[in-house]
């Protein structure tokens, strides 16, 4: 599973950490909201530039001829974003306390891969673009090829420590919230936050078990996973039904309960070792797994719906 259908797991988790302190004024603990501070610029590189980067990787690949640029091949190169924007925010949360030593790594080594598949990326796009005679030069950019396929690897690479880094980081403060159910701080939450905000949790981890590459043999914790979210969403749905609010959160919940349900069938499929089908693998391959019943793409699908509501408020 590619750490991009994962992407906005992380990004929105983040929102819903948040959620708790923005209804209730509640002030986060200094070290918490240092952390999450400092994240924002990471989390903002992440959200405005690895899909596009991974849409034109897509886009250029599946063009090629036998896998490399010939004489005949229609090339479709774009070049990406300016990095300009992620490079300043990185630089300005790399000076932000505390130090984070692995997160600013990480994002260094992100920036770079940005900057060079830009320059690359700038030079391939001129020299396939067929409606600009003046910079039209195909073989130049079939000589690029070689540093492209690098340049697109580094960058999966690096994307996928800053996210794995931002994840982890973004999970501890989240737990360290659900360890404080009685904040010493200008307000306490209230009875359904603190029922909400376990639910996105046990979410979020359901969310990343899905997402692993690894899921047939951690399907033990998925297991368990799943059986703690489907307690935080009982949980949830009770208290909200006994003060009678149900309508109120009906979309909210018909998210949190097709989640259950997705996580269901992706366990029976796996546990199962049922194959996708011919129709399904055509899905798949066209960027539509998220509409395939029981794949990993699918609970991150829910998941994301779940979270985008809180994450608007």
């Amino acid at each position: 599973m590619s750490r991009r259908l994962a992407l906005f797991v992380l990004i929105i988790s983040l929102a819903s950490c948040r959620k708790w302190k923005r209804a209730e004024k509640y002030v986060e603990p200094d070290e918490n909201q240092a952390i999450l501070l400092k994240l924002e610029g990471y989390v903002a590189c992440l959200r405005d530039h690895s899909k596009h980067v991974f849409d034109i990787a897509d886009f250029y690949f599946a063009s090629l001829s036998e896998k490399v640029p010939t004489s005949e091949s229609e090339v479709r190169l774009s070049a990406t974003s300016s990095p300009k924007d992620c490079i300043d925010a990185i630089v300005a949360a790399r000076e932000l306390a505390p130090a984070l030593p692995q997160l600013v790594k990480a994002g260094d080594a992100f920036a770079r891969s940005l900057e060079s598949l830009h320059t690359l990326t700038t030079a391939g796009a001129k020299s396939f673009d067929r409606s600009k005679p003046e910079t039209y030069a195909p073989e130049q950019g079939r000589a690029l090829h070689p540093e492209l396929v690098a340049a697109f690897s580094a960058f999966d690479a690096a994307q996928g420590q800053l996210f794995d880094e931002v994840s982890r980081l973004n999970r501890q403060v989240h737990a360290a919230q659900l360890a404080t159910p009685d904040p010493p701080a200008k307000g306490k939450p209230s009875e359904l936050d603190v029922l909400w905000n376990r639910m996105l949790y046990e979410a979020e981890g359901l969310a990343h078990l899905a997402a692993s590459p690894q899921l047939r043999a951690e399907l033990p914790r998925f297991i368990q996973q799943l059986q703690s979210y489907e307690r935080a969403f009982a949980a949830t749905i009770t208290y909200v039904t006994s003060i009678g609010k149900e309508n109120d959160h009906a979309e909210t919940l018909g998210n949190a309960r097709k989640l259950v349900t997705d996580g269901k069938q992706l366990l029976h499929r796996t546990r199962d070792n049922l194959a996708y089908t011919e129709a399904e693998k055509i899905m798949i391959a066209a960027n539509n797994e998220k509409d395939v019943v029981g794949s990993p793409a699918a609970v991150l699908a829910s998941y994301n719906r779940l979270v985008d509501w809180p994450a608007k408020q």
